[in-house]
């Protein structure tokens, strides 16, 4: 990094002297921190955070200030999620975080003059990717391959490198100020397609279905017995929504940014590999 021209700094966002003397001197402040569980630790990393790294970049009298937020925003129950859909986040503390995380930071940047861009990747997954590389993984290593449904559902999962490549691309060109872009592969695979490229890293092709009716029931049933605003209170709702054939279209970012994804859903799968490997999975 050192080489490079870069320097680490340790600190946190919810500390504001920190976040204004990390931010010091920089044209370009991305916000790429999150807090993923836990009400009152989302609040603080993903709104006040925000809106703490907004000011820094105000102080700073940065150009711009890019904000990486989550596909999570759009909820469950949309179909069709343009970058001008609504909010539609359930009760998981990170998705409704992390949508009024962008609320702030457009809030800050308006009142002072200062541009945005946000960018919302989908699923992130390789090497280094606990939930959406380790855990998939492991999830489907061993035949069969089990998965809601038959697995037609519609999974938005974004290579690392592409989404590091379209945060940089959007941040810095003058097209992607004071604009939102998704961050997904468009057309989307299937979960079953996404599973399965998984599975062949293990050596197979088989895959089984759990009965949506069954899920549906046992949804149901956590749902019910889950803590005020945790993740299992959307489960009904989540179950649905992995089931089903939506579209999150990726227009804006080619149209405005001549930008779409380049890391085709095998190859991505195949760069895990290593990363599996040196966790003792594969």
């Amino acid at each position: 990094l050192r080489a490079a021209g870069m320097a680490i700094v340790h600190g946190n966002v919810t500390d504001r002297a920190a976040v204004i003397g990390a931010a010091a001197g920089c044209d370009y402040v991305f916000h790429v921190a999150a807090a993923f569980e836990g009400v009152a630790n989302t609040h603080a990393v993903n709104i006040e955070g925000t809106r703490s790294v907004a000011l820094a970049a105000v102080e700073a009298k940065a150009r711009r200030v890019i904000y990486v937020s989550s596909i999570a925003v759009y909820g469950y129950n949309q179909q069709m999620m343009p970058e001008s859909a609504p909010h539609g986040y359930g009760t998981y503390p990170y998705a409704s975080s992390k949508a009024h995380g962008e609320t702030a930071l457009i809030t800050v940047a308006r009142e002072h003059h200062l541009a945005y861009t946000i960018t919302r990747p989908g699923m992130i997954y390789g090497a280094g990717s606990a939930n959406w590389t380790r855990d998939l993984f492991q999830l489907v290593r061993r035949a069969p391959a089990r998965f809601v449904g038959d697995g037609s559902g519609s999974a938005y999962p974004i290579h690392v490198d592409d989404a590091v490549d379209h945060l940089l691309i959007a941040g810095a060109h003058p097209n992607g100020a004071d604009h939102i872009f998704n961050c997904v592969p468009d057309p989307a695979p299937t979960w079953r397609e996404w599973l399965l490229a998984y599975a062949q890293l293990a050596g197979h092709q088989r895959y089984q279905g759990i009965p949506s009716l069954l899920i549906a029931a046992l949804a149901g049933a956590a749902m019910l017995f889950a803590p005020r605003q945790h993740i299992l209170r959307d489960l009904p709702d989540m179950m649905a929504y992995v089931q089903r054939r939506t579209h999150i279209p990726m227009n804006k970012s080619r149209d405005l940014l001549g930008w779409s994804p380049v890391v085709s859903l095998n190859d991505g799968v195949a760069t895990c590999a290593e990363y599996l490997r040196a966790e003792g999975l594969l």
